[in-house]
């Protein structure tokens, strides 16, 4: 639209420019000019006139403004790569400002009508589209930490891919523990009469990195190995606000199942005749229980965070948490669970179950946003984040994503997790 009107100008400026000059040369005996340079000289005057003088009729006072991935600057064209951007009316003269957060387009409103939803509020952003997920994410902007939000961003598959594929040694399975740091600062985390829930407790390492943040942190911990329960046990015997069970956590009620492996990579799998020789199977068996139907026996309503690392047996465990009841979606609304090789299509620690795409799909079908756990922060993802791709890793039994994921319900978690969250989550570059 922009090009035709520039032509279209051009070409009458032209015409106009040769007319006057030819009209001119005839009306004057004395100036003897031939067409072809009454033509050329035509062409000058039209490219002055429809450089200089047009734009002075055409307002320059209204912009639009877009974030930076859905901006694209290439072509005679500038275009939104994504329709349902945030859109941010500004009023401005400068055609382009090098130091703000994202490029200013310069046509005027009146050639974006299609593109652009005024605000209705002073000092707000609205969100175009029906989407209620992403009406309930609009911060005002006077608040300088979320002034940059753009939940339309946040949500692109394409730019989450893009991130990690830059920064994935920034997302690894060991990095929820400086995220616990970050958890720890906010208000009433640490002082929390709810417990926070461990499974997969190991030898305490996690544990105690919990408890080194928040030393009077009441925590209830789970271990299927007997050693490793009582090695635990003993480390953690000088918090009296820790509580430990030799028990694991499952789909539902079971006891006699198979341990393989050892310390931190054991878990409830069977690897013979696998081609997983050094998963050794032990001599004990584990008990497991569904997560959803201790808390009802134990009178635990509500939980401060939850936290699986369970080598394999995390889609039994969350399945066993029954989130399809609004009152465990209340009771687990905070929860991580670890993701790795044990989710690869053809590890036999996975045993065939879900894959992580479809647990992630299970998991915001109930009101939560995904978040992989950073060193630095928290990248909010999509279940599509999880489509097997070249940002994946494949140890020869199939692409998983390596590190652990951060879920937050919508409606039932605390104001200051995801205040905390999200405002991290919107760092992420």
């Amino acid at each position: 639209m922009k090009f035709r009107k520039s032509c279209v100008q051009f070409f009458t400026s032209t015409i106009i420019g040769t007319k006057i000059l030819s009209l001119y040369s005839a009306s004057n005996m004395r100036c003897d000019i031939s067409r072809f340079s009454v033509l050329l000289i035509g062409i000058f005057l039209g490219i002055c006139f429809s450089s200089f003088f047009i734009p002075i009729f055409r307002s320059p006072t209204r912009f639009v403004s877009y974030p930076p991935e859905n901006f694209d600057l290439t072509g005679d064209n500038t275009s939104l790569r994504n329709p349902d951007t945030t859109i941010k009316l500004i009023d401005s003269t400068s055609l382009f400002n090098s130091s703000a957060k994202w490029a200013q387009e310069t046509r005027p409103v009146e050639e974006l009508k299609s593109e652009v939803r005024p605000l209705n509020e002073p000092g707000r952003v609205e969100v175009r589209g029906s989407s209620e997920e992403l009406k309930s994410e609009v911060r005002p902007l006077n608040e300088p930490v979320l002034e940059t939000l753009y939940p339309s961003t946040l949500d692109d598959v394409t730019r989450q891919i893009r991130i990690f594929r830059g920064t994935v040694k920034k997302y690894g399975n060991k990095e929820d523990f400086p995220a616990f740091k970050r958890l720890a600062g906010v208000g009433g985390f640490c002082e929390s009469a709810n417990p926070t829930l461990i499974g997969g407790v190991n030898r305490g390492h996690a544990t105690l990195v919990l408890l080194h943040e928040c030393p009077n942190l009441k925590i209830i911990g789970f271990e299927i190995q007997t050693d490793e329960f009582a090695i635990a046990k003993e480390k953690l015997k000088p918090y009296p606000n820790v509580e430990l069970f030799n028990l694991g956590w499952g789909e539902a009620e079971k006891s006699g199942l198979v341990i393989s492996g050892a310390r931190g990579i054991a878990g409830i799998y069977e690897t013979a005749g696998t081609g997983r020789a050094k998963f050794k199977k032990q001599e004990a068996t584990a008990s497991v229980k569904s997560m959803a139907d201790w808390c009802d026996e134990k009178g635990v309503q509500t939980t401060n965070y939850l936290l699986i690392d369970v080598e394999g047996y995390e889609p039994k465990v969350i399945r066993g948490m029954h989130l399809n009841e609004e009152k465990n979606q209340r009771r687990f609304s905070v929860f991580q669970y670890e993701l790795g090789g044990t989710w690869a299509r053809n590890d036999p620690r996975h045993d065939k179950d879900w894959s992580q795409k479809i647990m992630a799909e299970y998991v915001v079908s109930f009101g939560y946003d995904l978040f992989l756990i950073g060193s630095q922060n928290w990248m909010k993802v999509q279940p599509a984040f999880f489509e097997e791709g070249s940002h994946m890793v494949n140890e020869g039994y199939g692409k998983f994503i390596q590190g652990n994921l951060l879920c937050v319900h919508k409606k039932f978690s605390a104001k200051s997790v995801q205040d905390l969250v999200f405002a991290s989550a919107n760092t992420v570059s």
